[in-house]
């Protein structure tokens, strides 16, 4: 998952992540896109494009892999007939079909203060590396049609408290999101597994139990929102990917 330090080129970290790009981004596609009973976007078209933002932590960002999942989200949205762009202020290498570059992706990022880093990321000071203060400041910057939020395995494998996390922090998060851009439709995630995850110390994977229960308090979080009338939803990464074996 996301890293302690933003440097580039561990092999421990690139090995639990390259595993699983493809397998992220195919999971976000069908759990969320393709669920258009629940998820509906209309009115974009390719001169009215669908405004994306994709943030969280090194999964969104490049300290591992250029272009993370999104590389991979970009071909399949347009071969599916989704008109859209990424929108944010840090900007992957173009590659290929990856053109669309545009992210919100923080290494090592957790949802609420203080944040975890050592060092800055992003021109953000390591103590304010939190997607409550990161995202927030984005969105100032340009109001996205869907925000897809992939945020709290730090928070998890760093020891934070998941029913916390859960039902504290990320509704903080969702409310000022709201606040800011109010017709947005937002996406959060069930992180994966940390049962293999060796970063960290203690390793993240010290704390791989507490996925469950992060887990279920935020779908059960997320139920109660749709019930008032919010446009946020789930993708369940937990059981859609295993980054030591692929597909569980």
């Amino acid at each position: 998952s996301s890293e302690l330090q933003p440097a580039r080129g561990s092999a421990g970290r690139s090995g639990w992540r390259a595993g699983f790009q493809l397998l992220v981004s195919l999971s976000a596609l069908c759990a969320a896109f393709a669920a258009r009973g629940d998820l509906v976007l209309t009115n974009f078209s390719t001169t009215n494009p669908l405004k994306v933002m994709a943030a969280g932590d090194s999964i969104t960002d490049d300290c591992a892999v250029n272009g993370a999942w999104r590389q991979y989200l970009q071909p399949l949205l347009e071969t599916n007939g989704y008109p859209f762009t990424f929108v944010g202020r840090y900007s992957s290498g173009a590659s290929g079909k990856f053109t669309k570059v545009k992210h919100e992706g923080i290494c090592g990022a957790v949802v609420a203060a203080p944040g975890l880093m050592t060092m800055p990321v992003q021109n953000y000071a390591g103590p304010d590396t939190y997607l409550q203060l990161t995202l927030i400041d984005a969105l100032t910057n340009v109001i996205p049609d869907l925000l897809l939020v992939y945020i709290g395995v730090n928070d998890i494998g760093r020891g934070r408290d998941p029913y916390a996390v859960a039902t504290n922090h990320v509704p903080a998060l969702l409310d000022s999101i709201f606040a800011r851009a109010p017709a947005a439709n937002v996406i959060v995630t069930k992180v994966t597994t940390l049962r293999t995850a060796v970063i960290g110390s203690p390793p993240y994977r010290t704390y791989s139990t507490n996925i469950a229960v992060f887990n279920t308090a935020v779908q059960m979080m997320v139920n109660a929102r749709r019930a008032l009338g919010q446009n946020v939803f789930v993708a369940d990464m937990f059981s859609a990917v295993d980054p030591a074996t692929g597909l569980q």
